[in-house]
């Protein structure tokens, strides 16, 4: 029997969950039949996220960081509660504290949770963790469980980042997807927006 999930990486106070709800109207199944799924590794957005279960019953919180890797890893919050990552390169935030947390391999968690034919929607707002996520996806072909990917990248945010690599990643990701892939600020922009709250 073919799934359908909507996993949302970073999912912040749960607004794109909600954008989900309210502008999925083209997707082959009604929004209740789609397995929703938040990871979100900064817990002090986990309260209102955890609210939207009251209307959502059909949605998993993890409050853990996706990686390509499983472990732990080092998390920066910042003083503004919206502001985290795991990539110690990211510069646009005055850091609160920096604690160790728990991490989740994306590809490895694909493959465990998901089956080939089902239908999985990804919504990947990371921080800057996104460029090793998506290389993982590629090499262990994870990639390939991914029916529409909804992505925005942190290069410029990143201290020393090498640009050439985000603008190739974009690339692969438009050969590979088409029309199934949405960056900020790249490709099929306004698209993306009608999801992501960026």
């Amino acid at each position: 029997m073919k799934n359908y999930y909507f996993i949302d990486c970073g999912a912040n106070e749960g607004k794109d969950i909600l954008n989900f709800y309210s502008n999925s109207s083209k997707e082959p199944k009604k929004v209740n039949e789609f397995q929703i799924v938040a990871f979100e590794a900064n817990r002090r957005l986990i309260p209102k996220l955890s609210n939207l279960k009251s209307m959502i019953s059909n949605l998993t919180i993890i409050d853990k960081a996706v990686s390509n890797v499983d472990g732990v890893v080092s998390f920066r919050v910042g003083r503004n509660k919206y502001s985290s990552s795991i990539n110690p390169a990211k510069n646009n935030f005055k850091v609160a504290e920096e604690k160790l947390i728990p991490c989740i391999d994306f590809s490895r968690w694909l493959s465990d949770n998901t089956a080939e034919g089902d239908y999985v929607i990804v919504n990947l707002d990371v921080e800057g963790a996104e460029y090793d996520i998506v290389d993982s996806l590629f090499e262990s072909g994870m990639i390939g469980r991914i029916k529409k990917l909804y992505i925005e990248f942190h290069g410029l945010k990143l201290d020393g980042f090498p640009m050439k690599r985000e603008e190739k990643m974009v690339q692969d990701l438009i050969d590979y997807f088409g029309k199934d892939v949405y960056i900020y600020n790249y490709y099929q922009h306004e698209e993306f927006l009608k999801l992501n709250v960026a």
